[in-house]
């Protein structure tokens, strides 16, 4: 963890010496939809949760973008009647690391519309997933992989995001159940 953080910021000090730098330190909530085919027996339901951390942007109209963002995701299984089980919550946080690569589709002294995308990594740390013993003993994941797409605007200092991730593997440890998750961020942060 240390040899990430490590290696983040050595990055963001190298590419600083040799192109526009922008600092955006945002938080916001996420919003989680998960697949409604990963089991017979009822529905996983997506519920709000929230990030906090910052990227950097490198760049003058094209740019790439790494970031470091402590997570929170939550979402609830509804068993149907016949099956017996109580509903389960599952929350689990941890850092996610995108690195996108962006284009300033409008690109004035006030005013910046970005379009952006690309992948993440999601490190989850801490996880009360209501589905040990009924799964596995572990049942979420510790490395999950996502691709992005988004659009940003830059008012003055402030910025607005909306991304969307799409969940590249299953977020849990099993075979038996496919629970792929999409995740809806919306950002607020600050441009220096």
């Amino acid at each position: 963890m240390k040899k990430l953080i490590l290696l983040f910021c050595l990055s963001v000090i190298t590419a600083s010496s040799f192109a526009q730098v922008k600092i955006n330190p945002k938080g916001g909530l996420n919003f989680t939809r998960q697949n409604d085919r990963f089991f017979e027996d009822g529905k996983a339901t997506g519920q709000v949760g929230w990030q906090v951390g910052v990227e950097v942007r490198v760049g003058e109209v094209f740019y790439v973008s790494p970031g470091l963002f402590y997570f929170s995701h939550r979402s609830k299984i509804k068993f149907l009647n016949n099956v017996g089980l109580a509903d389960r919550e599952i929350d689990f946080s941890g850092l996610r690391i995108p690195v996108f690569v962006g284009w300033k589709v409008i690109n004035t002294d006030n005013i910046i519309l970005r379009a952006y995308g690309g992948p993440n990594l999601s490190l989850v740390f801490n996880s009360e997933d209501g589905l040990s013993n009924f799964i596995d003993d572990d049942p979420i994941k510790d490395i999950l992989w996502g691709l992005n797409a988004g659009l940003g605007l830059d008012l003055g200092g402030v910025s607005f995001d909306l991304t969307h991730e799409w969940r590249a593997n299953d977020a849990l440890n099993t075979k038996e159940i496919e629970f792929k998750n999409h995740i809806l961020y919306l950002q607020l942060g600050f441009v220096f």
